[in-house]
């Protein structure tokens, strides 16, 4: 589908009775004749995927359901072999002498929920609708006439169940499937976008979450989204304490936000001294502390002796005056990459203090360090049982900031030492997450030999690769082991000036579920001055979404 196509039709999706915006124009395609081939393992669509529930039995038959325990006809099988399975509930069962029924229709004991989610192919350049607009497509009684051109879908089944929630759904609009296998299949045919909601144990990264009002599925805590798009099951008796987890559980959940170039210099601390140091990140806090863990990769050193921040610094040594150090603060900043080509620029001493101001705020630091050892050291997590792990490092040749046997410093990239490393990672059951500050272009199609290194790694799978060097967003490579985005431009950096390019970044949201990539989700932003950005408006996500894809490779069904 040509990224002209695409854009339209997406914006159609968001305005849902507007008439179809024939002006809209995309940039024109970039080619990308050297973006790898990334061979896929991707599974056929129409295998049932992995259940997020796991340690489940055989299916519940429905003549002989566990004693104690009668469903409601509208229940699946496999909710009812959730339920009937779960040992708090099997105990209370044992110990109540009344059969207890267990559906749909309110009473005073919350079971669990049925989650749901909204989803469309990766490709898809739509991110969010709002809560007013779903409801107007849902309804039955709202719409009066079809102003629908892409295509939505959900099963029979959870047609059933989602009538208790919002009701009846408006037939004209919404296409019912068989099953969920089928449906997933269906999203990849033809050329017309389609959106879906699916059950939580079909998610995968192939598949992008649609956020509602731009809230995140994925919200560490209580989640608009998830809320709107969960369906609660009731018991006649109290069985449990709290709410058992039926298909998706936010303690198995845990998200990495992966943002592009941060460089606290020139006009930016200009700009900080000016409008207070938590300024560039104001407009964009709600994006960067809603996940379990931000990445900054921050490319300069802080100095008490850095010099008052000018707009311009002919001399490109930069360093970042130590009270801009309070923004990383105020995004809460988990883990900072130091691969940067400027944390020498004012000498280890300046490294050494940075290093120092980082471990006494309790941030985590990988891809530099005192010496080389450190600097090649993995980062590793464990986060609500899963494991991921940072490896970063400097692939310019010759290596700026370059660490050594006993000086504090970045680690210059040896790709064969860099594998051993991820295989050791996934061998201890760890997915890698691996970015490299590469060579830089001001094109947005990354450079060859970055293109050329990134394959070379992608056959480790399953791994995460992320160009840490960019200023300009580039491509991205997905298939159903790999994620791998070639750059991400600019979070904090005073370039606004130099093309429209420059003024467009995307904050990357991996998302882990029971140990695996889940799901990755993009947060596009604008800069409106030399420090601070804001998120996209769904306009300028569109069209910015679509160019970036028609540069990419997605191994879709």
């Amino acid at each position: 589908m040509t990224t002209l196509k695409k854009s339209c039709i997406a914006l159609i999706i968001l305005f849902l009775l507007a008439p179809i915006f024939s002006s809209c124009r995309a940039d024109d395609p970039i080619a990308v004749t050297h973006l790898p081939s990334i061979e896929s393992t991707s599974v056929d669509v129409t295998e049932t995927p992995k259940p997020v529930v796991q340690n489940t039995g055989p299916a519940l038959s429905t003549s002989t359901p566990t004693r104690g325990l009668v469903f409601d006809d509208d229940v699946p099988e496999w909710v009812q072999e959730v339920i009937s399975q779960h040992p708090e509930i099997l105990k209370q069962v044992a110990e109540i002498d009344n059969t207890v029924s267990i559906g749909f229709e309110q009473t005073e004991n919350h079971i669990g929920s049925i989650q749901y989610f909204l989803v469309a192919p990766f490709d898809v350049p739509l991110s969010s609708i709002s809560l007013n607009q779903f409801n107007y497509i849902w309804s039955v009684d709202r719409i009066e006439n079809n102003a629908w051109n892409g295509s939505f879908y959900l099963t029979e089944e959870s047609q059933g169940i989602l009538k208790h929630r919002w009701g009846n759904h408006n037939e004209g609009v919404i296409s019912v499937a068989l099953s969920e296998e089928g449906l997933i299949s269906s999203l990849f045919e033809n050329e017309q976008d389609k959106i879906a909601i699916i059950p939580a144990q079909y998610l995968s990264p192939k598949l992008r979450t649609i956020r509602i009002d731009n809230k995140s599925f994925f919200q560490p805590e209580e989640s608009l989204a998830r809320s709107v798009f969960s369906v609660p099951l009731y018991s006649t008796e109290e069985l449990t304490q709290e709410p058992i987890p039926i298909n998706f559980s936010e303690d198995q959940l845990s998200t990495v936000n992966i943002t592009g170039v941060t460089a606290l210099v020139r006009a930016t601390a200009v700009l900080m001294r000016k409008n207070g140091n938590t300024y560039p990140g104001e407009k964009i806090l709600d994006i960067l502390t809603t996940a379990d863990y931000t990445h900054i990769s921050n490319e300069v050193s802080f100095s008490p002796f850095c010099p008052v921040q000018e707009y311009t610094n002919d001399s490109l040594l930069f360093c970042s005056p130590k009270e801009t150090f309070e923004l990383l603060s105020y995004i809460d900043a988990d883990i900072i990459e130091l691969t940067g080509d400027h944390l020498a620029d004012y000498g280890p001493d300046a490294f050494l203090y940075t290093l120092e101001l980082y471990a006494n705020a309790g941030i985590l630091t990988y891809g530099g360090g005192k010496n080389l050892a450190a600097a090649q050291e993995a980062l590793r997590i464990e986060h609500n049982g899963n494991k991921f792990a940072f490896l970063g490092c400097n692939a310019k040749n010759p290596s700026y900031s370059r660490a050594a046997e006993n000086y504090p410093g970045t680690w210059h990239c040896d790709l064969e030492v860099l594998k051993e490393e991820i295989k050791t990672l996934q061998s201890d059951g760890y997915t890698p997450i691996v970015t490299i500050q590469h060579l830089e272009n001001e094109l947005s199609t990354p450079p060859a030999a970055l293109v050329e290194d990134f394959s070379e790694l992608s056959t480790l799978t399953p791994v995460i690769l992320i160009g840490s060097q960019a200023h300009i967003t580039k491509p991205i490579i997905l298939d159903e082991a790999s994620f791998i985005h070639f750059g991400l431009g600019n979070l904090f950096f005073d370039q606004v000036n130099e093309s429209e390019a420059h003024t467009e970044a995307v904050i990357d949201r991996l998302v882990f579920y029971d140990n695996q990539l889940l799901n990755v989700e993009l947060f596009p932003i604008k800069f409106i001055d030399y420090a601070q950005s804001r998120p996209m408006t769904s306009e300028e996500e569109i069209l910015f979404l679509s160019k970036i894809f028609s540069l990419s490779n997605f191994h879709l069904p």
